[in-house]
Parts: structure tokens; C-alpha cells; sequence
């Protein structure tokens, strides 16, 4: 099963940070491509380790986490970073 996560890549000020909006998942780099690979890596990673549905381990609903985004949005809204999508392949363990 196909399932998209949402990325955000901003600037930051030794580099570029990325966040994961649907899961409590970030990573860093010196470029932006480098930032969005690590996400991807770092969702990957995270899918892997801790759940077999992604769904059951959105963190959507921590506070921090929300603030993490908006801050995120807001910067890239003002053209401080941009918007992408990370398809990830999950496979069901029976």
C-alpha cells in the first residue's frame, strides 16, 4: 500500500531543517535536497521501527508538534521553503 507523507524544507541558520507534518519526524542538511533526502531516510526509518500502520502513530495531535508545523508553514509562505510530498511503500506484516 501507497501512503503520502507531507514534508516542509526551511532555512535555517547553519543550514536546512525538514519536518514531517503527519509524524513527529525531522531531519537536517546542508542543501535543501539534502534536508528532503534525510527526511524521507528518517520516515523510512521511523515506518520501519515503530508501527506497521503509519496512521496509529500520527502526532497531529501534540502541541508541540503543531507549533513545530505552523512555524514551519509560515516560513514556507513567505518563500522561506517549500512544500513536498514523500510516497513511502508500506508493507503489511501478518
Amino acid at each position: 500500500m501507497l501512503h503520502e507523507f507531507t514534508g516542509i524544507v526551511t532555512r535555517q541558520k547553519n543550514g536546512y531543517a525538514a519536518i514531517c507534518l503527519e509524524l513527529d519526524v525531522d531531519s537536517t542538511g546542508y542543501s535543501p535536497e539534502e534536508a528532503r533526502d534525510n527526511l524521507i531516510a528518517a520516515i523510512q526509518r521511523h515506518i520501519d521501527d515503530t508501527c506497521e500502520d503509519p496512521g496509529l502513530e500520527t502526532r497531529g495531535d501534540d502541541q508541540r508538534h503543531r507549533r513545530q508545523i505552523q512555524h514551519y508553514l509560515d516560513r514556507a509562505q513567505k518563500g522561506e521553503g517549500f512544500l513536498f510530498k514523500v510516497p513511502i511503500e508500506l508493507i503489511t506484516r501478518n
